[in-house]
């Protein structure tokens, strides 16, 4: 019986003692002992509680140095780790929860990314297109107010279009609408030519028809171009010619076009030249075959039965002969 009681007040004794120990907080415990003095009789099992909470309020420390309070004693300390644990979670998921908003965010802006630069391609491909239409524009108007009839009138005045301009590459300052900057860029050769198809037109009276003129105008960066005009004189109420309005359009492309034709007619004339003379040679050369032929017959038949052989040859030649002067005949009508 007094073994057993022992046995009891020894476990009641350890477990009171690890209580203890649990409950302290990492500050100085307000005994020094900590309740440890009731197993005092134990040296062993003393000295290892004693480690033990000395291990524990280590532990205690370290883990309010790094949440940065001091774990309060008691079960106080166990709420307010779970509190800590709760926090640290809320952060993470916060974080989490911002990452993602920062990942949906950059995604957003990828997408405005791409929809602009979607937008600036489709821009630059009309800017393209505005310019390539522009460049394909090939006429260009002018208009010139007479006065009174008089095409040599001081204060006549003349006005290009912006699309004249273009077309001959130049801008409103660098082109003004004055007859100087025109007679600048008109070819010298071209100039007196078409001034006086302007002053014929003007001088007939009858301005129904339009006139029609080739020239060249000295473009701002390809040189001299063709240009092909077109105008029309318009009178006023008293019959007298009020304006003169034309077109300018370029014809470049028809005049590269009709020199290439020119040179192929050029090229296919000579040709034709060089294969008569072929033909003429053929000829020749056949009429000869066949007065040679019509000789070896002769003498053929003066040999007798000797020259029979050598007359056969002679008739294929002649034959031959008459051949190649009907083909360089088909030729010649094919030719012509």
């Amino acid at each position: 019986m007094l073994r057993d009681r022992m046995r009891r007040d020894l476990c009641d004794g350890i477990a009171l003692s690890i209580e203890t120990i649990m409950n302290e907080g990492p500050g100085p415990a307000p005994d020094p002992d900590g309740g440890l003095d009731r197993l005092a009789c134990y040296p062993r099992l003393h000295g290892a509680l004693k480690k033990l909470r000395a291990q524990w309020q280590g532990i205690s420390r370290a883990f309010g140095s790094a949440v940065g309070e001091a774990a309060p004693a008691g079960t106080e300390g166990a709420v307010d780790f779970v509190r800590v644990v709760e926090g640290l979670r809320a952060s993470a998921r916060r974080e989490i929860q911002s990452r993602e908003a920062l990942e949906l965010e950059i995604r957003r802006l990828g997408d405005a990314a791409l929809s602009q630069q979607a937008e600036i391609e489709r821009l630059q491909a009309r800017n393209a297109m505005a310019e390539l239409m522009r460049q394909t524009l090939t006429e260009g108007c002018y208009e010139l107010a007479i006065i009174g009839g008089d095409i040599d009138h001081p204060e006549n005045e003349l006005r290009w279009s912006d699309q004249f301009r273009n077309l001959i590459g130049y801008t409103r300052e660098e082109f003004t609408d004055s007859w100087d900057d025109y007679q600048r860029i008109v070819n010298p050769e071209d100039y007196e030519r078409l001034i006086q198809a302007i002053q014929d037109y003007v001088a007939r009276a009858d301005w129904s028809d339009a006139y029609t003129i080739e020239y060249r105008m000295r473009h701002k960066t390809r040189g001299d171009v063709w240009y092909r005009e077109r105008g029309k004189g318009f009178v006023d109420a008293g019959g007298k010619l009020r304006y003169l309005i034309g077109a300018v359009r370029d014809i470049s492309d028809e005049k590269r076009a009709a020199c290439l034709h020119d040179e192929a007619i050029s090229s296919v004339q000579e040709k034709h030249g060089r294969i008569s003379q072929v033909i003429d040679v053929i000829k020749n050369i056949s009429d000869q075959t066949n007065l040679l032929a019509i000789n070896a017959a002769i003498e053929a038949a003066r040999a007798g039965q000797a020259g029979r052989g050598f007359s056969v040859v002679a008739r294929e030649i002649k034959t031959l002969a008459a051949e190649s002067v009907d083909a360089a005949r088909t030729i010649q009508k094919l030719l012509t």
